[in-house]
C-alpha cells in the first residue's frame, strides 16, 4: 500500500513542476506560489468530508466477511 501511494504521489511531481515552471514564467513568481497554496488548501475540504460522504450514502467498506 505505502508503494503505491507513493507511486501515486510521485508521479503528479514532474508535471506539476513543468506547469509551475510554465505559469511562473507566464505571470511571475508570487502569483505562481499563491496559485499553488489555494489549490493546497481546495484538497483539505474532500479529505475531511470523505467519511462523512460514505457514512451517508450506505457505502462504508465492511471488515467482517459475510
Amino acid at each position: 500500500m505505502n508503494a503505491s501511494i507513493r507511486f501515486v504521489v510521485r508521479s503528479g511531481m514532474p508535471l506539476a513542476s513543468l506547469l509551475a515552471s510554465r505559469l511562473g514564467s507566464a505571470i511571475g513568481v508570487v502569483p505562481t506560489l499563491w496559485i499553488g497554496v489555494v489549490g493546497s488548501v481546495a484538497t483539505v475540504p474532500p479529505v475531511l468530508t470523505v467519511d462523512r460522504v460514505l457514512a451517508e450514502s450506505g457505502s462504508t467498506p465492511h471488515l467482517e466477511r459475510p
